[in-house]
């Protein structure tokens, strides 16, 4: 008895060899949002000790380090020039 097959999964099957590797993507991934919450808590933290230990977390050094590549990157860039 034959074994029906999917026409979707042939045409995968055939594509599949043709596509291209993923490329990389054109932006750096930013922090994960558990990171960005424990640098608001040292910045709104009302107890000096607390926010001295938060801000040495390494999370926080995560999220202050994404920053300054972006910022160093947005400066080297200069300004953007309108496109006809």
């Amino acid at each position: 008895m034959p074994i029906w097959r999917d026409p979707l999964d042939e045409l995968i099957a055939d594509l599949e060899p043709s596509t291209a590797a993923a490329p990389n993507p054109a932006f750096e991934m930013p922090p994960p949002m558990e990171d960005y919450s424990i640098t608001v808590m040292s910045v709104l933290s009302k107890d000096p000790a607390e926010r001295q230990r938060l801000a040495a977390h390494p999370a926080v050094k995560r999220v202050m380090e994404y920053h300054d590549r972006l910022k160093r990157k947005w400066h080297s860039s200069g300004p953007v020039k309108p496109t006809d």
